[in-house]
């Protein structure tokens, strides 16, 4: 039977050996949240929307991460008296025109992230219903979601030829070169996606690496949820410092990763009898921007350079929001128009 007399000494000197320890811990702890706190870092907080008036029109997919909500939005726009309205086909497509279309030239389909689909803008404001309303003899499919780069663009085509018949003879490809953050899911992107979300927990990206010169599929990732970030600045530093880690080598194969996603697509469709044209709309980076021209060119890839000069200023854009309003969707259309395509 153990003597408590004996052991009562042995507990204290393990308290006192242990206790200064974890008091230590804890002012260090103590001491890095308040620093960072200082220091303008905070804990984990969704940000609430900026336009509350802008419609949720998007649903989870647990392949593509989200996809466009099927339904009509319509919703007051960022000007006096004005109304925006917004309509996905039962397919999800945003639809370019309210009227059926006869196919008798068959259907191009357009395909790319929110400069595509037309947020923030009306129906009739979408470059894909101007060429729609240009080409009554053509189809005009307008598949974009709003946050897609490359590589989402790409698996919802993918989707489409196997799902839709007939199949188009065109799929352009609205390109920005701010996409190539998004097809590897890269640590920016993934975070700020996440943090901008009312449902944050469902929040997933697929994304592409290569490896060996060869692109490498994954399924939609996620960013990490430590439990008390929501109280802790210290523990969202210590997950942004993990999430920064685990997602380094994928972030810096970001332009190679887009290269080989933009030849897939070529080599898919063209296997197909599909002709695919990339249509550069808008770079907020001139040197990033002629690289890839650069690169379009030494790999036959055919492409159309539809950058405004204007891209981004108050006459392109819409009032407070940002995005690209009808003005800048008609030079679009009308740039897309010149291709030889369209001419036969």
């Amino acid at each position: 039977m153990p003597n408590m007399n004996t052991d009562i000494p042995k507990i204290r000197r393990l308290i006192r050996a242990v206790l200064p320890r974890l008091l230590m811990l804890v002012f260090y702890l103590g001491f890095m949240e308040v620093t960072l706190r200082l220091g303008g870092y905070e804990p984990w907080q969704i940000y609430q929307p900026i336009f509350p008036n802008m419609p949720r029109d998007q649903e989870f997919d647990p392949e593509l991460g989200w996809r466009n909500k099927p339904g009509q939005f319509v919703y007051p726009g960022f000007e006096a008296g004005q109304v925006i309205t917004l309509t996905h086909a039962a397919d999800g497509t945003r639809v370019t025109s309210y009227h059926p279309v006869q196919p008798v030239k068959g259907s191009v389909w357009v395909v790319g992230n929110s400069f595509v689909q037309g947020m923030a803008i009306s129906d009739e404001e979408t470059f894909a219903w101007k060429l729609q309303e240009a080409l009554p003899d053509i189809q005009v499919r307008n598949l974009a979601v709003a946050g897609y780069g490359t590589y989402q663009s790409m698996l919802m085509v993918e989707r489409h030829l196997a799902q839709d018949t007939p199949r188009p003879q065109m799929v352009i490809y609205g390109f920005n070169d701010f996409h190539e953050m998004r097809n590897t899911a890269s640590f920016i992107w993934l975070r700020g996606i996440t943090i901008n979300s009312t449902e944050s927990d469902k929040v997933s990206i697929p994304y592409a690496t290569v490896e060996n010169g060869r692109l490498v599929r994954h399924p939609p990732d996620r960013f990490a949820h430590w439990p008390w970030r929501e109280k802790s600045a210290l523990i969202t530093a210590l997950e942004d410092v993990f999430e920064g880690i685990r997602t380094w080598r994928r972030t810096h194969q970001e332009r190679e990763v887009t290269r080989q996603i933009l030849l897939t697509m070529r080599d898919e469709l063209e296997a197909q009898g599909i002709h695919f044209l990339v249509v550069f709309l808008a770079a907020k980076d001139e040197s990033r921007k002629a690289d890839y021209l650069q690169f379009f060119q030494e790999q036959h890839l055919d492409y159309l350079d539809c950058t405004h000069p204007r891209y981004g200023s108050p006459e392109m854009s819409v009032p407070l929001e940002g995005h690209p309003n009808g003005k800048l969707n008609s030079f679009w259309a009308q740039c897309i128009l010149q291709h030889p395509f369209f001419s036969r």
